[in-house]
């Protein structure tokens, strides 16, 4: 995770992990790939098609109550509908993704262990560090200024629900497998700037083109 990126393909990446000789050196980088729902997710050569990745029972019921009359009750590809994206990612030891926030999520880690870090709206952190120097530098800090995270373990098997606008960060301490999602939609944010603006056009900025 962070700003950067490089071009590798996945048998590359692993062999960097089996070896210990991994991209970014003391704080190694991380693979996370979004897959849009349902075009790229069900495609025949994805590896988070339905079949393989279902969405919990439960939380398939708790997300369809939150995404309207008419998205409930849907089997296979079009229940997966009130998701954005179905993603994986995989990585070792002290990899992970970077401190943001977004609609309500879930996690399920198919293999190794993970640090999550965890803050509630009202410190709404939004962070491109690569998580372990996120986690040896600026969370001390924050810290120190009272801005404490809640932390927690997570084990292959656990599945983790993360509410909207929750910051959270992920620190792999064993090598992981996870898949995960988001809602289409957000329950408490506004809606974005254009909508509002669209509604009350008084209310929108005025901009002039630079010279």
């Amino acid at each position: 995770g962070g700003e950067h990126f490089v071009e590798k393909t996945l048998a590359e990446y692993i062999q960097e992990i089996e070896t210990h000789h991994m991209t970014g050196g003391a704080h190694p980088w991380y693979v996370f790939k979004g897959n849009t729902i349902p075009l790229v997710s069900d495609a025949d050569n994805s590896i988070v098609a339905i079949e393989d990745c279902p969405t919990p029972y439960v939380l398939q019921k708790a997300f369809e109550q939150t995404a309207g009359e008419n998205m409930r009750n849907k089997k296979g590809v079009e229940g997966r509908k009130i998701f954005v994206n179905a993603q994986w990612a995989l990585g070792g030891e002290g990899t992970g993704a970077p401190v943001h926030y977004h609609n309500s999520a879930w996690n399920a880690l198919i293999y190794g262990a993970k640090l999550w870090v965890i803050y509630p709206p009202h410190n709404m952190i939004m962070s491109n560090k690569q998580m372990l120097d996120y986690y040896e530098t600026d969370m001390t800090a924050f810290i120190e200024r009272g801005v404490k995270p809640v932390t927690c373990v997570q084990t292959a098997g656990d599945v983790l629900l993360i509410p909207e606008s929750w910051g959270h960060g992920v620190l792999n301490i064993q090598e992981s497998v996870a898949m995960a999602t988001e809602a289409k939609n957000p329950l408490f944010r506004l809606a974005p700037g254009t909508k509002l603006f669209r509604k009350h056009p008084a209310a929108a900025p005025k901009f002039r083109p630079a010279l």
